[in-house]
């Protein structure tokens, strides 16, 4: 775990293992670290001493998962679509790979060159969304060839300074770049369907079909198809962020529970059927044998359900136990444990930084800790009672950090509905399910169906609590390890440790997150790609200034990025939010933030019957228009917003562009100007009704993302300011921030970032130091999966 971990923290993969690829191929580079490994275990076996070999076997180890993890990493590195094929068109002949449902009738696909291209080495994999329509059109199954005109992408995602990470998840699944069609998949040549590879995910496909047509859209056909083969694409936010209030996300998905249970009843169905046989079982114990194809059975039906970290937990621990019954040997629980976690790391290096693998293995591991050899939970309840209230509580309490450090919220009322839920989806939901999705039973889907139905009421009753849901802020490192401490002790058996410590050691992670001091504000501003969403923040508010874009349910930065802000900062509502005119990627992320997070004031220059206008107003919030509002101040830092002149507003040939909110927030040693999209003629409005002394800040928002329209110089002039902060989309359709903008505010000495090469940026201005301090999340999460470039600023308009 300690090379993997070190691999993964790394900003760049050495080149040694670079050329090593290059010179020997992925298989090639993995023999010989494998035969280096044998050569080492050899010497060390000649050592006799057992505290030398112990400390050379710790390196060897650390050695040995350093160079698989980098030699993996280069390869995939190599294989990624270089920057001068971005937006490159090529027609060409792929092989299927896997293919997964999504949202809005899409479906997704993986697949590979059939030979190299200049944009594409031999072992590149592309990601590509079709319409399920298209798909389905084409006849092209996994493993099949085909051939199709692909406009080829680089990979590259918004990057905030905390959260998930896009590119580790890219590089985890082995994504070379991303791919849009231009023409009809054709189908080229159909791969024998017995072929090992692709048995296993066409068999998967055969099934999503199925369950679709069986269960004709019923609401609870995202759920069962997660339940049977592991695909969750079907799953929406909002069901999602129920599932999560409520505690029962890991009942979602392919489960180790659901594996197990599928396991048992296929190996005792074996074992009975082996039975019948005297011959058999004088060559094979009839036990064995029913462990022997519980294993088989398990082993396929993960792999038809996508092979996931829990699903190869799960399976791996069963493989070792199969090993020790094999032995006749009782081996320890942390025996199993470790080589199901030795397993699964080799096969993916970068499950490590996957939440599924961490709470999988916690969940286990906390399992094991407390119940090998501990005191009973309550001597009071009977011991089929007291047996899974036990694992409940000692789950949730050894998971608490974790859920808190990755998702920033812990359920309060998981207890109570994992005691309903578990034992439902286990012995009557899931069952159903498996029966109908994998025999093809429409009365089993049906019943599944019907009891899901039933379990969504309670989960919903839960959900409407208001203490439903704990939200924490991102906890300082610290405070992690002082409250991983606190549940060790809390999970310890009685008398070995005061269990007031343990409480007092988790104490930390309830604390508020930084605030700014009086009279200081700070500003963040988050990667929303081509749009803007910043956040201004003082002692005791906050105001969001714009949420960026909505282009669909899954690309909702209102969604995505502003709400996981908030909760991160641990904001459970919001002052005042701001939306400075109606273009889609300033306010398309406005509903969602009004929907989730109660709100003081929305304004905004919209129409009064506007529908954010009137979503905020059934929220309760106090609705206004940005250019009548009057100067106000929070905590010492003075809001003003900058109004255009009513004859400007009125004037109908005029754009909502240049009738965007500006707003200028100050205290007595710096100032920012938020300007929105106006463009030259709003600017020299602006300067006629304020003057320049009003508009003179230290920071700006440079206006309309750099375009070629804005940033005139009498108005840079006017503000002069120190820094100026773009927010557009890498490589963007616009050609945002256009070359000669940019060389004006080079002209003129002022420093420009751009959050489409830095990812977000915060910062943060005291009233007792002229310094900013800053923060840029490429810098901070640099990892080598990550694309640094200088693209952006280089192109020319369009």
């Amino acid at each position: 775990m300690a090379g993997l971990w070190v691999v993964q923290q790394s900003t760049t993969v050495h080149p040694v293992f670079g050329l090593v690829i290059q010179q020997f191929g992925l298989q090639g580079a993995l023999f010989y670290t494998a035969l280096v490994g044998v050569i080492g275990l050899y010497f060390l076996g000649s050592n006799r001493r057992a505290t030398r070999k112990f400390f050379c076997l710790l390196a060897l180890g650390f050695l040995a998962a350093y160079c698989l993890a980098s030699t993996i990493a280069a390869q995939r590195l190599l294989a990624q679509v270089p920057l001068h094929c971005h937006k490159t068109e090529l027609v060409g002949e792929f092989r299927l790979l896997d293919q997964a449902l999504r949202q809005d009738q899409k479906i997704n696909w993986t697949f590979a060159p059939t030979a190299p291209h200049p944009c594409l080495a031999e072992s590149s994999k592309l990601s590509m969304n079709l319409d399920q329509s298209l798909a389905l059109q084409s006849r092209v199954q996994v493993g099949d060839v085909f051939k199709s005109t692909v406009a080829l992408r680089v990979l590259h995602a918004p990057l905030q300074l905390q959260g998930f990470d896009v590119h580790q998840h890219w590089m985890s699944r082995g994504i070379s770049g991303l791919a849009i069609a231009k023409s009809m998949p054709v189908l080229i040549e159909e791969t024998p369907s017995g072929n090992p590879m692709f048995v296993f995910s066409r068999t998967r496909n055969s099934i999503r079909l199925w369950l679709q047509h069986a269960l004709n859209e019923r609401p609870q056909l995202p759920l069962i198809m997660a339940m049977v083969i592991g695909d969750q694409g079907l799953i929406d936010q909002d069901e999602r962020e129920l599932y999560n209030t409520t505690g029962i996300a890991h009942l979602v998905a392919i489960s180790g529970l659901h594996i197990t249970l599928f396991a048992l009843v296929a190996g005792r169905l074996f074992e009975w059927l082996w039975k019948r046989s005297v011959r058999l079982c004088l060559l094979v114990p009839s036990p064995l044998a029913g462990a022997i194809g519980g294993l088989m059975f398990a082993i396929a039906y993960a792999l038809i359900a996508g092979w996931a970290p829990p699903a190869q937990r799960t399976v791996f621990m069963l493989m070792a136990l199969l090993i020790s019954q094999c032995r006749h040997s009782n081996s320890s629980p942390w025996d199993t444990w470790c080589i199901a976690l030795l397993l699964t790391m080799l096969g993916n290096p970068w499950s490590i930084l996957d939440f599924g693998f961490l709470l999988s293995f916690g969940a286990v591991a906390v399992l094991i800790f407390t119940h090998h050899g501990h005191h009973q939970f309550s001597h009071s309840l009977p011991v089929w009672l007291a047996k899974p209230v036990k694992a409940q509580y000692v789950v949730t309490v050894g998971l608490l950090v974790p859920s808190i450090a990755m998702f920033n919220q812990q359920s309060a009322v998981s207890l109570f509905t994992n005691a309903l839920s578990i034992p439902w989806m286990t012995f009557v939901s899931t069952p159903l399910a498996l029966i109908g999705g994998l025999l093809r039973q429409h009365w089993a889907l049906a019943l599944s169906a019907e009891s899901l139905s039933i379990q969504q009421r309670w989960l919903e009753y839960f959900a409407q609590l208001d203490w439903a849901t704990l939200v924490f802020p991102d906890p300082a490192p610290w405070a992690v390890l002082l409250g991983l401490l606190g549940t060790l002790i809390l999970l310890t058996p009685r008398h070995t440790f005061p269990k007031w410590l343990g409480l007092i050691l988790i104490i930390p992670l309830f604390l508020n997150a930084p605030r700014p001091e009086q009279n200081d504000f700070w500003l963040t501003a988050m990667d929303v790609g081509q749009g803007t969403a910043i956040a201004i923040q003082t002692r005791h508010h906050i105001l969001i200034y714009d949420t960026g874009a909505a282009h669909s349910p899954q690309a909702d930065n209102g969604q995505r990025v502003v709400l996981p802000w908030l909760k991160s900062k641990g904001y459970d509502q919001v002052n005042s939010i701001w939306v400075s005119h109606d273009d889609n990627d300033h306010a398309g992320g406005a509903a969602s933030v009004i929907q989730k997070t109660p709100i003081g004031q929305f304004s905004s220059p919209l129409k009064p019957d506007h529908p954010l206008n009137t979503l905020a107003r059934q929220k309760g919030a106090t609705v206004n228009n940005c250019h009548t509002l009057l100067a106000w101040e929070w905590d010492g830092v003075r809001f003003e917003p900058l109004a255009l002149p009513a004859r400007h507003l009125a004037d109908e040939t005029i754009k909502d562009n240049n009738k965007s909110c500006v707003l200028r927030i100050s205290n007595a040693k710096h100032s920012v100007l938020l300007t929105g999209d106006i463009e030259t003629t709003s600017e020299q409005a602006l300067l006629r009704q304020h003057g320049a002394d009003r508009l003179r800040s230290t920071l700006l928002l440079v206006p309309h993302h750099g375009s070629k329209t804005s940033s005139s110089g009498a108005f840079l002039a006017a503000v002069q300011p120190q820094l100026a902060i773009i927010q557009a989309g890498w490589k963007n359709q616009y050609g945002h921030p256009h070359p000669v903008v940019l060389n004006q505010y080079r002209a003129l000495g002022i420093e420009t970032m751009n959050t489409a090469q830095l990812g977000a940026l915060e910062f943060k201005f005291q009233q007792d130091s002229s310094a900013i301090e800053q923060r840029i999340a490429s810098q901070e999460r640099r990892r080598y999966w990550h694309l640094h470039e200088t693209g952006a600023s280089e192109q020319s308009a369009k």
